[in-house]
């Protein structure tokens, strides 16, 4: 199994109204919680999201982790660990998705920071309840690329990245989040007959913002378009999908 994606954001609040107890940090905002949920990545069962949001303490260049467990079957009964690195006390989030195959039940994430700030969330999470995934098309030229797709119920937010394939492997060429259901890359540089191709995330929590109020249980999806070729003139050569594995990160 392998890690799908970690990302996270800083240098603005994070409201994170679900959970049970919180603590509050000088703007009034939870110091630091957590939400879990699915992530629904096109295989046989979904896997697992989480979000650590609020007032975070700094953590150091080491960072400290935030360790989940789950129920009997899970994972092969190993915790899962995750890195927060988190430079300057204050507001900021992190959210992971990983295609580890749910197991109905209960899950617990737990994580202490090294001021002693405790974040500790269990959720009671089902296989069945998912977030829709995404389906995203792709239209480019030379200069810009332009992805887009039908709203995803339920989504708040999503998150485009555009990858150029080759030989060597596969490199982003550009990342946004929008609460919109396209976007245009501008300014970019694409190889005429070389391969292109797109991922569209989508969240149940408004990531667009640095200020949201999370969900109780927090869902991600993600799909890939087909994989394209750009003319010297412009034009769009979609080809099939390739075979393997998804680029470390996405």
């Amino acid at each position: 199994m392998k890690r799908v994606a970690l990302f996270g954001a800083a240098l603005g609040a994070v409201i994170f109204l679900a959970g049970c107890s919180q603590q509050t940090g000088t703007n009034g905002l939870a110091s630091v919680q957590a939400s879990l949920g699915t992530y629904n990545y096109g295989g046989a069962r979904p896997g697992i999201a989480f979000l650590v949001a609020g007032n975070l303490p700094m953590t150091g260049p080491e960072g400290v982790e935030a360790t989940v467990t789950g129920p009997d079957g899970w994972n092969r009964g190993d915790p899962l660990k995750a890195l927060i690195v988190h430079s300057l006390a204050g507001p900021g989030w992190w959210w992971w998705a990983y295609d580890y195959e749910l197991v109905d039940g209960a899950y617990t994430l737990e994580s202490q920071f090294p001021d002693g700030t405790l974040v500790k969330r269990t959720v009671t999470l089902k296989a069945s309840d998912v977030l829709a995934r995404p389906a995203p098309s792709l239209n480019a030229g030379t200069t810009q690329a332009t992805v887009s797709w039908p709203a995803v119920p339920g989504a708040k937010a999503y998150r485009v990245t555009l990858w150029h394939q080759t030989n060597a492997g596969s490199k982003m060429v550009r990342w946004w989040r929008t609460a919109d259901t396209s976007i245009t890359f501008t300014q970019l540089n694409l190889t005429p007959g070389e391969t292109y191709y797109a991922y569209v995330w989508a969240f149940n929590a408004d990531l667009t913002k640095l200020i949201f109020t999370p969900p109780a249980t927090f869902k991600v999806s993600r799909a890939r378009t087909d994989n394209f070729t750009v003319t010297s003139a412009g034009a769009l050569k979609v080809l099939p999908k390739s075979g393997g594995q998804t680029p470390e990160g996405e």
